[in-house]
């Protein structure tokens, strides 16, 4: 199916109003909760939102790259997945290098 035939259907144009719709919606909605929740002081839960949140980025960021040729949005995403995934895996994995320390409350 060639380009040419799925711009010529009626529901292509819909089709992509209302993926573009969804998509900035989970953009906005996702990267205000995961700011919120980080200035709450739950910093894992805001990086999980945001790391959602560039799912929706990363479709607007490509979108941005092919029709205007703006790369630096497109490696900006990528860079900040990368961080988001560090802090992930900083709060949410355990931490296999440290010694266990003792418990400071039953040494009391």
């Amino acid at each position: 199916m060639t380009t040419a035939s799925i711009e010529s259907r009626p529901d292509a144009h819909v089709n992509a109003r209302v993926l573009n719709a969804i998509m900035q919606v989970g953009l906005v909605g996702f990267t205000v909760l995961g700011f919120l929740l980080t200035s709450l002081k739950l910093p894992q839960y805001g990086l999980a939102l945001n790391l959602v949140a560039q799912i929706f980025w990363g479709y607007s960021a490509y979108k941005a790259w092919r029709e205007a040729n703006q790369i630096g949005i497109f490696i900006v995403t990528i860079f900040i997945v990368l961080i988001l995934l560090g802090g992930i895996i900083n709060y949410w994995l355990p931490d296999f290098t440290s010694p266990l320390r003792a418990d400071p409350v039953a040494a009391t």
